[in-house]
Order: C-alpha cells, then structure tokens, then sequence
C-alpha cells in the first residue's frame, strides 16, 4: 500500500491570480468550467489519448525553471503514478444520505448484543456540572475586578464584563433547579431509528443537544446512540446535514466513551485539534491543545497484532457491510488520544485503514479541502461544504474500534465511457505554466519541489449546483513549497489538472 501525505493547505488561487496578475500567461488556463463542453471533448476521436496503457511510458519526471520576475522557482523529481487501466471514464454522481437500512446493518455487524442509549444524554447538564460551570464564572469576575483594580481596564469595561459574567450565573442557576442530581443513560433507551432533528427538538425542547443540532442541521436528521457491552463503550453517530456532510461514524473504547457528537465531517487523519486526535506511531504525537502533557498508553487497547491481521479484519468488515466499491488505499500504525483532562493525555495504538471508492481500477480521492461555500448570497448568508468520500477502519487487539463513513456520493450514470484525454507532454506544459502562476508573489520568493505525479480521478461539481457533480480524471501534483516568510513548508497537492481539458481545478470552488 502507498502512504499518501494529507493535503494541510490549498494553495490553489488560480482564477483570481490569473486576473489579477499583470504577467500571467496570455493564453490562461484556467478559465470558465465548461462541462457540456468537456464531455464533448471526452467523445471526440480527432485527438487525445484514450488508453491509459498508452502513458505508462511516463515513469519519472523530471525539470527544473523558475521566473525571477514572478519568484518562483520549481524543481521537479517526481515519480508519475498510472493507473494499469484500459480506460477512465467520466461519472455523474450526486451526495449519498446514510440510509435507515445501512445503519441497521451497522448495528447488526458492529453492536449485535448491545443495547443503545440516547447519546443526547451523554453531555446532559447535571446539578453538578452546572455548580462548576457557575464557579468559573465567578472566577472570570474576581479576574475582571482584579484587574480593574490593577488599573489593567476602565470602569465601563469593568461593568460591561461583569454584568455579562453574572447574567451568564443568573441563567445557570435556574437551569440548577430543573437539573437531574445525575443522570443514568439506561433510563433513555434508544429506539434505534434515524429521526429529523426538528422532530427531536419539538419531543424535548430544553436539550441542549438538540437545539445545537437545530443550528447547524435544521432540515437535516440523526441518531445518536451509546452503550456498554462486547468488552468496551461504544458509541454510533449518524447525520445527513445539506449543509456540512453526511457521516457514519462509530467509536469503541475499553474504558470510557470517546466523543462521538456531529456535526463537521472531517477526517481523523487530517490536520488540527479539530480534524481529529491522530497521528503516526513512528512520527511525533500531534500536539492537541497549548502546555505540556504526560503521555500515557492505555494498556488495555493495546495493538500488538500484524499489520496482516490488521488488514484482514478490516477488508472483512467492508465486506459485510457490503462496500464492494471500495479498494484499501492506505494503512499504518497510529496513536489516538482518547482523553486529555488534566495534566496526563492518555493515547491508544491503532491500526487505521483508509478505503478510497475504486473505478475502473483507480482511486477516487478528494482528500484535503473540502467544497466551500461561505459567503453571502444577496441578502442571505451560506456556509455549506462538502468533505471528500472516504471510509477508515479503525482495529487494535480488540477487533474493529473505529468506523468513519464519511461524505457517501452515489454514481448516478457513466456519461463518458472511454475519456479522450490530453496527453502527459500537453499536461507538463500547462503544469508548467500554472505553477508558476498560483504560486507567485511580490513579496516572496518560493522553491516548488514536486515528488509525485499521479492519474486519478476526482470530484468536481457545477457552479449552480452543490450536491451533484461529476468523477473525471485528474493528473494531480504532490510536493511542497518552502519561502522565507513560512516557518514549515506548505505539502500535500499542490496543483490539479483536468485531464480532459487542462483546466486547473480549484478544490474549494469544487471545479
């Protein structure tokens, strides 16, 4: 299996340094998506090249240019990835929503003999945890008096924070009086069904779980369930939210539950806090949060099985839940922080297999930033994103400890069976001439090196359209981008190209 490095951040402006920079090309590349268009070019028989086999005679590449007057230099010793295909075609393909079937059959392959609790009640107030929450803000008060007095703020700043703090205590104290002295998840047992949030906002209106879920998935649904059983806490996640992702995630613990709650949808692997607490077992841990931890090993999710065995369990579970469209792209050694409270950040070792969607014999990767769309449109506001599909299979000596189903897409027709496409020597020359281009700068001077050059294909969706696109292929660029003003070098993809048209793809725009 291949190790491919997670794209940390997109370097793909494209269309704006395309028209904003006086030098660029005259003769751009990127310009308008056509996609009636690009089928068309997909069809023709005039030029281009349809059988794969054809590239393979492209095993490296390798260059070195630069412009001066745009500050970029680019070296390029790069092993070109092709796929043994006969051909590569062109998909429809829309976002898939987590069927009520699959999560039973989830829950018939993962939790046979345990019993479910709503999962809404795992982070419900208490008298207890209310009583710290009030202590801290009284806390905040002492701190905002204290530094009055230093002469650190002025009075009306002074009274401003404080009557926010004591507002913040008056409303927790009357959450007191309805609080549970505790709270026993077994007296909320779980129906097991995928319900709208609207419906489970309007049967308990005071969850504060529920009006979260409201803000950020109003038209959407879930299930969330927990519970104890099979040697450890497990907890079962499912959302189909329109504007952040639809996902199935489960979680198994020996000792305690791990959070499992909604609502982005990012893969563990990826970068930061928030993309999930994992890293490489033969590399540094992820730092997770500001100061310094104690590692500590949970002894009893310890993975001392083969990497083999590892595999073979996880390539069972895809079949039983009957993901045949998935191929393993991925898989290594990781540590995973499961608790970082206090002074101690206690870890586990994991096996994590990443399942990538295959067609005809080649990966579907959309890994690194997802669609965005987070601006206002007229006079109203939208954030929605679409993630890349991906599946990971988490397994130690326990057996399976982890399963994330991430963005499902559903093809919905082969619109090109056999893609004409561009061949390698037109794409090193539009390579060329863009990487320079999204990469310049006025203030900098950048070093590009590029290690990797892979055929594959990729998501890409209409302007109009949000949920709906299509699978083409792609050459895609791998490296990194080193300049004086970056303290750590920018890795990952660095710049794909439509292989059909030779249009720069800008990930975050979808196309």
């Amino acid at each position: 299996m291949k190790t491919k490095q997670i794209i940390s951040i997109g370097v793909l402006a494209a269309t704006l340094l395309v028209s904003g920079c006086q030098k660029s090309p005259e003769n751009s590349i990127v310009k308008n998506k056509d996609f009636d268009k690009m089928v068309d070019q997909a069809q023709g028989e005039e030029s281009g090249v349809s059988d794969v086999a054809e590239m393979t005679e492209y095993d490296t590449y390798q260059d070195t240019f630069s412009d001066e007057s745009l500050g970029v230099t680019v070296n390029v010793d790069a092993k070109v990835d092709i796929p043994t295909t006969d051909q590569m075609s062109i998909v429809r393909i829309r976002q898939k929503e987590i069927s009520q079937e699959f999560l039973d059959q989830v829950k018939e392959v993962l939790l046979p003999d345990v019993a479910l609790c709503d999962g809404s009640w795992m982070n419900a107030p208490t008298k207890s945890s209310i009583e710290e929450e009030i202590h801290e803000f009284k806390r905040y008060i002492e701190e905002v008096e204290a530094g009055f007095a230093a002469g650190e703020m002025d009075e009306e700043s002074r009274d401003i924070m404080v009557a926010e703090y004591q507002q913040n205590i008056n409303d927790l104290q009357q959450q007191y009086e309805a609080a549970p002295a505790q709270i026993s998840l077994s007296d909320y047992p779980s129906d097991g069904q995928l319900h709208t949030v609207a419906d489970l906002l309007a049967q308990d209106p005071a969850s504060n779980y529920y009006q979260w879920q409201q803000e950020l998935n109003k038209n959407g649904s879930i299930f969330y369930g927990v519970g104890e059983g099979d040697g450890g806490y497990h907890s079962l996640y499912v959302q189909n939210n329109e504007n952040y992702g639809n996902c199935l995630v489960y979680r198994k613990s020996s000792e305690k539950y791990l959070g499992n709650r909604g609502v982005t949808v990012q893969s563990p692997l990826g970068n930061g806090y928030s993309a999930g607490d994992v890293w490489k077992a033969s590399g540094e841990p992820r730092t997770r949060l500001e100061g310094a931890y104690e590692l500590k090993e949970i002894e009893k999710d310890s993975a001392q099985c083969s990497l083999e065995e590892a595999q073979r369990m996880a390539d069972e579970l895809m079949k039983k839940l009957k993901l045949e469209d998935f191929s393993c792209f991925d898989g290594d050694l990781y540590g995973e922080y499961c608790d970082g409270s206090g002074e101690i950040a206690e870890y586990r070792n994991v096996y994590v297999f990443q399942y990538l969607r295959n067609l005809d014999g080649v990966y579907v990767n959309n890994e690194g930033l997802s669609k965005l769309t987070d601006d206002w449109r007229g006079e109203e506001y939208v954030k929605k994103e679409w993630p890349g599909e991906s599946v990971l299979v988490f397994v130690n000596d326990s057996g399976i400890v982890g399963f994330y189903y991430l963005a499902p897409i559903e093809p919905v027709e082969t619109v090109v069976e056999k893609s004409q496409m561009k061949s390698f020597d037109e794409i090193k020359d539009i390579f060329q001439q863009m990487i320079v281009v999204t990469n310049a700068s006025e203030n900098e001077k950048k070093t590009v090196q590029i290690d990797q050059v892979t055929l594959r294909y990729m998501r890409i969706s209409e302007a109009d359209s949000f949920d709906t696109g299509l699978l083409v292929p792609v050459w895609d660029f791998e490296g990194s981008i080193v300049s004086a003003f970056q303290k750590e070098p920018i890795s990952g993809s660095l710049l794909t190209i439509n292989a059909i048209d030779g249009s720069v793809i800008d990930k975050q725009l979808g196309y």
